[in-house]
This record gives C-alpha cells, sequence and structure tokens, in this order.
C-alpha cells in the first residue's frame, strides 16, 4: 500500500497507558478511500473534510507537520526538507485493523474482512530490505553543548517555558 500506518500505544509490553480511552495495542490502517493534503487543499479545507468522515462514522489517520506553525505564527523554519512530505495529510484507510493481546479485529470499506484477511495470508513476504547507513546530522560536541547552555539560559531567565532542539537522522541512499 503506498500509503499506510501503524500506531504503537505502547501498553502491549507494560501495565496499561495512563490514558483513558485506549483499548488496543496496536492501530494500523492501509490504503486510501479518500484523502486530504497540503499538496492540494488549503488548511481551512481540514475541518469540512473532518466533520463529513465524522458524520459518515470513519476512520481517520492523519498528521500536522511541524512547519504548520509557520502558517499561523511569524516563524520560519530552514530546515533542509529531504522527505518532502506535505505540511499536513489525513486520509480514510481502506483497510483498518484493531489488534490486541490476543486478538485481530479487520475492517474493510472494499470487500469482506474474512476475504481480505485471507489474502493476506496468502501473500508472499518481501526479502529483507538490506540495512543502510544513517546519516545523523549532530553537530560537534561544543557547538551542541553551547547550543544546551544557551536554551538553558533561556529557560532560566524565563523568555522561553518550553522548546524542541532537533537533529535529524536519515539513510543518504534512499
Amino acid at each position: 500500500f503506498p500509503v499506510a500506518v501503524f500506531l504503537d500505544s505502547n501498553s502491549a509490553s507494560g501495565p496499561p497507558v495512563p490514558v483513558s480511552g485506549i483499548r488496543f495495542p496496536y492501530l494500523a490502517g492501509a490504503g486510501v478511500l479518500e484523502e486530504i493534503s497540503s499538496l492540494s487543499h488549503s488548511f481551512d479545507d481540514l475541518q469540512p473534510f473532518l466533520s463529513r468522515q465524522q458524520r459518515n462514522n470513519r476512520v481517520v489517520f492523519g498528521y500536522l507537520g511541524y512547519d504548520l506553525k509557520n502558517q499561523f505564527e511569524s516563524l520560519k523554519s530552514a530546515n533542509s526538507d529531504f522527505i518532502g512530505f506535505p505540511t499536513w495529510h489525513f486520509f480514510v484507510p481502506r483497510h483498518f485493523f484493531l489488534a490486541g493481546m490476543d486478538s485481530l479485529t479487520v475492517y474493510s470499506n472494499e470487500e469482506s474482512a474474512e476475504l481480505l484477511w485471507s489474502r493476506v495470508q496468502q501473500s508472499d513476504c518481501p526479502p529483507p530490505v538490506e540495512r543502510m547507513p544513517l546519516h545523523c546530522s549532530m553537530p560537534d560536541r561544543k557547538i551542541y553543548l553551547d547550543t544546551i547552555g544557551k536554551i538553558m539560559h533561556h529557560l532560566n531567565v524565563g523568555d522561553i517555558y518550553e522548546m524542541n532542539y532537533c537533529n535529524e537522522v536519515r539513510i543518504d541512499s534512499c
């Protein structure tokens, strides 16, 4: 499937997550029945899309990217974009999976769940992919420590109360 998502609640290997409402350790969606993204729509189109899906009792997966903040605040990001994902993207999956510790529930908008599960069981697994070396653009130790010191100063002074300091990790040959 060209579009798919797999979500792990992190509740399978330990005590339940202290958030009410989590009933399944894993959720997955595959394929696209309907989608909306920043590539072809304005952000104002998102709420009507989500409302329509809610009226139709459809599951929706999606994400909001970090650079979306630039559309609402006087902010600018100058980071290299090696992936090229849209700023935001939401989709209604063709197939939806709920996995418990000892159960799997399959829903499909195209075919019976039994037929879909049968096709999954009969499919061949692709061969393992060769591992590629990761590239991490971490600054050298002195620059890193200087940056952390400046962040701590701003936190202590109180002109910021929270921030993210991120470094990109990627596979160069992709």
